[in-house]
């Protein structure tokens, strides 16, 4: 089974939320339009079997009693298997971009913002199960006899404070996960 080596974790990977702000209009003005993205790394996943493929699957908001595009991963990557002794490999990265991900926020019904469940599932690429398996978790789920890895980090999407440029809220951009995209173009 994969293991997460949590003494290489960055700081706010311990946290008991991460905030990143939406844009603002004239965020969207820019061109290209200014945003920010939470940027999780995970520098180290230790196997050790040296030789086989791992596979980690990034969902957010994943729900058993929602709809089915709840429970499709959002992004994978896949950790290549080589014959030799090391059983360290990584990074295994992720960009939260609640923009791209269609997520608003009602200011009035949710002026302490909104959170987001972000979770990833690393376990060995054979091992996750087939649509023709029968699964408690579909697309997540390992196949009898399989075991994985789960780590899971809250997102608070809030809007920005009218007038300031988005990203410079209540944020320093000196230490990740919050970073500015394109970062040349945002002020």
């Amino acid at each position: 089974m994969p293991i997460i080596d949590l003494m290489n974790l960055p700081p706010y990977m311990l946290t008991p939320q991460v905030a990143v702000y939406l844009p603002t209009q004239a965020d969207l003005a820019h061109s290209p339009p200014c945003k920010c993205i939470l940027h999780f790394e995970i520098a180290t996943i230790k196997e050790e079997d040296p030789t086989v493929d791992l596979e980690a699957r990034w969902f957010v908001d994943y729900n058993l009693n929602g709809t089915a595009t709840s429970q499709l991963s959002i992004a994978r990557q896949t950790l290549t298997g080589a014959f030799n002794s090391n059983p360290f490999r990584g990074p295994v990265v992720f960009d939260f971009d609640p923009v791209l991900l269609g997520i608003a926020v009602d200011p009035v019904k949710e002026p302490n913002g909104q959170l987001h469940v972000i979770e990833m599932v690393i376990a060995e690429a054979q091992g996750f199960a087939t649509d023709a398996d029968p699964q408690v978790f579909p697309n997540r789920s390992l196949k009898p006899g399989w075991d994985g890895t789960t780590f899971k980090i809250v997102a608070n999407v809030q809007n920005s404070a009218p007038g300031v440029t988005q990203c410079n809220r209540n944020a320093s951009l000196t230490s990740p996960p919050l970073q500015r995209v394109p970062a040349d173009s945002c002020n």
